[in-house]
C-alpha cells in the first residue's frame, strides 16, 4: 500500500503521487491562520 499511495506516480494528475495531490489539495483550500511574514495583519 505504500508504493501505491506514496511511490506511484498517476498521468491523471501530472504525474503526482496520489499523496502529493492530497496534500496540495489541503494547502489550497485550508485558510491560512497566520500571516506570511511581510503581511499586514488585520487586527
Amino acid at each position: 500500500m505504500h508504493w501505491f499511495n506514496e511511490d506511484r506516480l498517476h498521468s491523471s494528475i501530472g504525474y503526482l503521487t496520489p499523496i502529493e495531490m492530497e496534500n496540495a489539495y489541503y494547502r489550497e483550500i485550508a485558510p491560512r491562520q497566520q500571516p506570511l511574514p511581510g503581511e499586514l495583519a488585520l487586527h
